[in-house]
């Protein structure tokens, strides 16, 4: 008896879904850090930006399920909740909780930021994650271009108004800031920082993933205070620090989701919007998207992992990329440090 040919050709998209699985999985590596690391959680109170999609929301539950006080600081309160419920629903954590952050306007920054101080005894992990991608071109409501306002100016602002908050803290503490490679190929355009000259979102995309890792290794020289210059060409200066040697209590690393990830950060390309697209180009395209939860490893690993794992500003595939940070520009990113001062009239405490 001869099948179908609807059921043969089913069958056989269904086997290339399969390999394709087991692909990524081979190509990706682990989707989660170990056991140990993630026992880490336990008792820890901590930040997520962005947390009700893609990587944040894959964050957040690995957090909740290993015993944390997650603090899920989102836009739309109606999907945070929704994905609060849904997250206390599989981890039984009732310690997860929907906080109003709008990275794009300071005055909801500084209202979450009011009220975490105020309800929060300590803040143990920061994890700046909420960002967009592909963005047509558009301003946040303090007049800055969407990219950059988002992905850097939200997270400098939110970070330098709970510094004295997470210094507050007897513990060690950590900032995260999630990254991508992407960062390797921008440019910090100073002469038009927000690109309204000439707009293209990919070039305004990676400058604001360069500018969050400029930001990164500049916060951690200077909490540090413990850096030493590796190498030097010109300009271009690595950045390293003694392992386990810190001047205060707070840790800072970009880590890095690692490649395309299949979250909603993508819904501005093609591939989301065209039919024809996603009927032939997302079958091949799938095997090497990386899931939410293999994008969420290496940032998750940032959180908890061990003080001597992140002794340099960067970390990729939960390890330390000393390679990484080779195109840093220290001077960039001290002129850089003043303008997100100057624009956002807030200064980082000493």
């Amino acid at each position: 008896m001869r099948l179908p040919r609807w059921v043969l050709y089913g069958s056989a998209f269904g086997t290339f879904l399969g390999g394709g699985a087991l692909l990524r999985e081979r190509v990706f590596g682990e989707a989660e850090p170990e056991d140990a690391v993630l026992q880490r959680a336990k008792g820890k109170i901590v930040i997520v930006t962005g947390a009700n999609s893609g990587i944040g929301r894959e964050i957040s539950e690995s957090l909740a399920k290993h015993g944390a006080r997650v603090i899920m600081a989102c836009r739309d309160m109606k999907k945070c909740e929704k994905v609060r419920k849904e997250i206390i629903g599989e981890t039984l954590n009732r310690h997860v909780v929907c906080r109003a952050c709008d990275l794009g306007s300071y005055s909801s920054i500084k209202a979450f930021v009011a009220r975490v101080k105020e309800e929060e005894p300590k803040i143990d992990v920061l994890v700046n994650n909420a960002g967009v991608m592909g963005c047509p071109k558009s301003v946040t409501s303090e007049g800055l271009e969407t990219h950059f306002g988002v992905n850097f100016m939200g997270s400098f602002v939110l970070t330098a108004l709970l510094l004295d908050k997470l210094k507050g803290n007897p513990g060690n503490v950590r900032i995260v800031n999630v990254s991508d490679s992407a960062f390797k190929r921008g440019e910090i355009l100073f002469k038009d920082l927000n690109r309204f000259e000439a707009y293209d979102p990919k070039e305004a995309y990676n400058q604001s993933k360069l500018a969050v890792v400029l930001f990164t290794a500049l916060l951690k020289q200077r909490l540090s205070g413990n850096f030493c210059l590796l190498s030097q060409f010109g300009k271009r200066i690595t950045f390293f620090m003694e392992v386990g040697v810190f001047g205060t209590n707070v840790e800072v690393v970009a880590a890095e989701a690692g490649g395309l990830v299949n979250t909603p950060l993508l819904r501005h390309f093609g591939i989301y919007n065209s039919i024809l697209a996603a009927a032939f180009v997302w079958p091949l395209a799938y095997p090497f998207l990386r899931t939410a939860r293999h994008g969420a490893a290496t940032p998750l690993y940032a959180a908890l992992c061990p003080s001597k794992d992140i002794s340099v500003p960067y970390l990729k595939a939960k390890e330390a990329d000393p390679g990484s940070i080779e195109v840093l520009n220290v001077e960039d990113a001290k002129r850089l440090w003043a303008i997100a001062e100057h624009w956002s009239g807030i200064k980082f405490p000493s």
